[in-house]
């Protein structure tokens, strides 16, 4: 009897083991999924980090030509204001 006892704990926890290693196992697939779905949208948002950046960089570049080219439009404007009241006036651009 003491041996049938033993046999069936035994038994009892093999199968506790086998069914742990089991949703071990499964936990183990989910996770390398999950990883592999990270892993794929990491990659996607460094590809658009790098589009929005070079994005940035020629609206930059923009800006910096359209700056420029006011520039002188400004000067020259300033200079015609100087020229057309007397100091202490603006003209209004409405």
């Amino acid at each position: 009897m003491q041996k049938t006892f033993v046999t069936i704990a035994a038994l009892a926890l093999v199968q506790a083991v086998e069914a742990r290693f089991n949703a071990l196992d499964a936990d183990n697939a989910r996770l390398k999924r999950e990883l592999a779905d990270a892993g794929g949208r990491n990659e996607q948002l460094t590809i658009d980090r790098a589009e929005l950046e070079r994005t940035l960089m020629m609206k930059s570049d923009e800006l910096g030509k359209s700056v420029a080219d006011l520039r002188p439009v400004s000067s020259t404007y300033e200079q015609l204001e100087g020229r057309a009241k007397p100091s202490g006036t603006r003209i209004r651009m409405d």
